[in-house]
């Protein structure tokens, strides 16, 4: 027998027509992946990289590194390597080598890893161990405090069982060095420790630090460490490397950006088909309208899922017109923080109207209110941002830079 899935259904999906909402912020894994879109680049970049013992998957927060390290989980596993997903508490940096330990010894229960049998380890009590310990040390850190019931004596017994981080290290590289299996470790939420830690120098001290332990500890042919980081360490690391300077020892480091236009329409219409709707995504969004949404959140999905969340609930209860328009996105954009100026989406404006334009285009100038020079730097920021096509045309001796919207299929 079948369960019936559950669902609170609200006023919002009731008037779009919809059971579940398409714009859910949540971390893709499992049966949700199937709403993974894009980011084959990065994909191919860190896969070919696992040569090296360490690889960095870096990104700005809620860009959808978890999720895209689920999905390169499973790409790993089809391509016959076993992997060892870690996902960082989130309570204390003093814990990561014991869950790193923690899941290669699962990994050897279910026999994903074999390890040669004249090194003897036994995975159940060992984790049993990790879970004392793990748990003495979140406690600690938190200020709370652990009683051993059995007084003195049984104390200082559970002490002897209880893993800290040294021994951890010392299992792990022992376990990598007697491994009969090639396999990939993924440390997810690494950059939590910078929240944890609340200071730069010694966040960078300890991702430094973690780099030094695979290098030094766990390194080994067929086996590969990926683990994510915030955009600040993924810069010092490269403007050290590019100076000379450091000893980090990342092999290859794969930035997540955040969508362009096309992609963006793509992750739209996933998600708006996957819930059922069964019109196009130009009854959706309008055209004006999206390249808004692109410009107030420069295709950053968590943004962009809570920009469309409000719209739709606006459009709800104002009881409009089921599809959202330029108004209902300025509408709902917040005032305070909204990542955008008037006049770069007039510009927007003028080259889907338009076409492509130039700078020194006198009818540009007049309809968006610059003149060349400051107009000619708003393009090139909106370039950047939203990688508008740029084209270099000679007239006589004068070289013209001819920019164009990137082209977008709306009727997908």
């Amino acid at each position: 027998m079948i369960k019936e899935k559950l669902n609170i259904i609200t006023p919002v999906l009731k008037y779009w027509g919809l059971r579940e909402h398409p714009f859910e912020d949540y971390v893709l894994k499992g049966e949700t992946l199937r709403l993974f879109t894009g980011r084959d680049y990065e994909l191919n970049k860190l896969v070919n990289a696992l040569t090296n013992r360490l690889n960095g998957l870096y990104g700005a927060r809620g860009v959808g590194k978890s999720s895209f390290l689920h999905k390169f989980e499973k790409t790993v596993i089809q391509d016959g390597l076993p992997v060892v997903y870690v996902s960082m508490s989130g309570i204390t940096e003093k814990a990561l080598y014991r869950e790193i330990l923690a899941e290669l010894l699962k990994a050897i229960q279910k026999e994903q890893i074999k390890i040669n049998r004249k090194y003897k380890v036994n995975a159940k009590d060992e984790l049993e161990r990790l879970e004392n310990s793990i748990k003495e040390t979140n406690e600690s850190e938190v200020g709370g405090q652990l009683v051993f019931k059995g007084g003195k004596k049984e104390a200082k017994e559970k002490s002897l069982r209880i893993h800290d981080e040294e021994s951890a290290v010392k299992l792990i590289h022992n376990i990598i060095n007697n491994s009969q299996t090639a396999f990939v470790v993924i440390v997810d939420d690494l950059e939590r420790v910078e929240h944890i830690i609340d200071n730069d120098n010694a966040y960078v001290r300890f991702i430094s630090g973690v780099a030094r332990t695979i290098d030094e500890s766990f390194s080994r042919q067929g086996i590969a460490f990926v683990v994510s980081l915030d955009e600040k360490f993924a810069e010092k690391v490269k403007q050290d490397l590019h100076n000379g300077e450091g000893a980090f020892s990342f092999g290859t480091l794969v930035g997540l950006p955040s969508f362009n236009p096309q992609e963006t329409i793509k992750l739209i219409g996933v998600r708006l088909r996957d819930k059922k709707w069964s019109k196009n995504i130009a009854e959706f969004i309008d055209e004006d309208a999206f390249w808004l949404l692109m410009l107030s959140t420069s295709g950053h999905p968590r943004k962009m899922f809570a920009l469309l969340r409000n719209s739709m609930e606006y459009v709800e209860f104002k009881k409009k017109k089921l599809k959202l328009d330029l108004e209902i996105i300025k509408h709902n954009l917040d005032e305070p923080t909204k990542d955008y100026d008037d006049k770069d989406l007039e510009i927007l404006k003028y080259l889907s109207d338009k076409g492509a334009a130039s700078a020194s285009d006198i009818a540009f100038q007049r309809k968006v209110g610059l003149s060349r020079k400051p107009l000619a730097e708003r393009l090139k920021t909106l370039k950047d941002k939203l990688q508008l096509n740029c084209n270099k045309q000679a007239i006589g001796n004068t070289v013209k830079d001819i920019y164009s919207l990137p082209t977008v299929e709306f009727n997908d």
